[in-house]
């Protein structure tokens, strides 16, 4: 297939070969980092029930039965897996955490919710297990920048005893799904793990290449 036709048969080569190196320099260091998040564990602490690799997880979304623009996280170091299979992923509903930083008990139960919680004051490891604790069936931690961030196991612990789902949060996205909560609206998620978990920038890479 050829690139003009790909791009419009308006445009002329050196148009189109303009825009490819535009996608590229737009694109590439984003693929690159995603690539690191998924591959490169060798550094991350490895320890007895933590043994899961970085993989990017799909986190789909409704407020007010309204679905909201599909959010790309991170999966755990530890608990289990995310599921690659959106049929099979729980759809559930989403509330905070009490204390909102989830390092010490809830204050109240979250039997059959994923719990939002923020980053910092405690290990990842903490909010898990304070999460678990209060019956939630997923952990959202809500990073505190906008980068994706891996969650890893702390040192000198063993971790068997976490099954809870986890994800980090991008900053932006976290604080919009807050927010929604904060106005009482009912949050939902759903999270899944596809095994393309590039899918979307690898097919504008195969469009242009």
């Amino acid at each position: 297939m050829e690139l003009v036709k790909v791009f419009g048969g308006g445009r002329s080569r050196s148009e189109v070969w303009l825009l490819v190196l535009a996608l590229l320099v737009g694109f590439g260091g984003h693929l690159c980092a995603a690539d690191d998040i998924v591959h490169d564990d060798t550094l991350a602490p490895s320890h007895p029930g933590c043994p899961n690799s970085f993989t990017l997880v799909k986190v789909r979304n409704w407020v007010a039965a309204q679905e909201e623009p599909e959010v790309v996280d991170v999966g755990a170091r530890f608990g289990t897996l995310i599921t690659d299979h959106e049929q099979e992923a729980h759809n559930g509903p989403l509330a905070k955490l009490d204390p909102e930083d989830g390092c010490t008990n809830s204050n109240k139960t979250l039997v059959g919710f994923a719990a939002l919680v923020r980053r910092g004051n405690c290990d990842f490891t903490t909010k898990a297990r304070v999460a678990q604790k209060a019956g939630a069936v997923a952990l959202l931690v809500v990073n505190d920048k906008q980068e994706l961030y891996r969650t890893v196991c702390s040192d000198n612990d063993t971790f068997q005893d976490i099954t809870i789902r986890s994800v980090m949060l991008p900053k932006a996205a976290g604080n919009n799904l807050e927010d929604a909560l904060n106005l009482n609206e009912e949050v939902r998620v759903l999270l899944y793990s596809p095994r393309r978990t590039l899918i979307d920038i690898t097919e504008v890479f195969l469009i242009v290449c």
